[in-house]
């Protein structure tokens, strides 16, 4: 009897341990949700009339060096990027899709990391990454917040595809500017 009492007590045990570390597990190694936009800035900057073309220019200005000057960003996907931001890496399958996704729909691909020195002056409109900006065939911007809301920022919850899908068709002179977003996003630090 004090055998199987042993044997039930060290069985109890070994399942309350187990439960307190996959539970422990499970706490660390999920992402937490933060907002996209926390202190309202991107919104507060694109109610300005002048938004997209400020930012258009400013974008511009960072990435004429990788790609053709005489295609400025038409048809092009600016990924936006911080070094030590775990939520990229979380990410990293889901923009490997959009990159592929554009290359389908005739898009270039650009990535500016804003941990940089030079593109720094991009987190005035960037509040978190990962971000991305998606311009039509005329250059325009269309598209500019996060690739996905919520935990894991995958493919199935993804907010720019519908925008890469039809950006042919886009006649709107008005980007969609997403800032009401909740997910794995690192805040971009001010410099």
């Amino acid at each position: 009897m004090i055998d199987y009492l042993i044997k039930y007590a060290i069985h109890i045990f070994f399942t309350i341990w187990f439960i307190i570390i996959i539970s422990a597990v499970s706490t660390f190694q999920v992402p937490q949700q933060f907002e996209f936009d926390p202190e309202h800035q991107l919104e507060n900057a694109a109610l300005d009339p002048t938004f997209s073309q400020q930012f258009t220019a400013t974008v511009q200005r960072y990435t004429t060096n990788m790609i053709a000057a005489d295609s400025q960003l038409n048809n092009t996907i600016v990924h936006f990027t911080r070094e030590h931001c775990n939520c990229q890496m979380i990410a990293q399958p889901h923009i490997d899709s959009v990159i592929a996704l554009g290359v389908k729909h005739n898009f270039k691909s650009v990535t500016l990391d804003l941990s940089t020195p030079a593109p720094h002056v991009l987190q005035q409109w960037i509040p978190s990454t990962p971000a991305v900006a998606v311009f039509n065939q005329q250059g325009q911007l269309i598209y500019l917040g996060p690739y996905a809301s919520g935990y894991f920022c995958s493919e199935g919850n993804g907010l720019v595809e519908p925008f890469i899908h039809t950006a042919q068709n886009h006649t709107r002179s008005i980007a969609a500017v997403i800032t009401q977003s909740s997910g794995c996003y690192s805040q971009s630090l001010q410099y």
